[in-house]
């Protein structure tokens, strides 16, 4: 699945794990958002590869954090 943004780009709330951590070690490397990004693409790293759902509120913020970080220009 792609963004309309861009092709090639995995949706923020695609059900795959890595790309969350992809992204938690691109924040934490390129240092463009703050720690609370990078915990927290982590922990959604985490929970997705245990096989939890994100609540709404992760989801919510879930979206934000990939917004920012292709402005940024993460690449996914």
């Amino acid at each position: 699945m792609t963004s309309s943004k861009e092709p090639g780009m995995t949706k923020p709330d695609k059900d795959e794990y890595k790309t969350w951590l992809t992204l938690s070690n691109w924040i934490k490397e390129t240092n463009c958002l703050n720690t609370f990004w990078i915990n927290f693409a982590l922990d959604i790293s985490n929970k997705l590869k245990h096989g939890n759902k994100p609540s709404d509120k992760e989801k919510e913020d879930m979206k934000k954090c990939w917004e920012q970080a292709v402005k940024k220009g993460f690449k996914g």
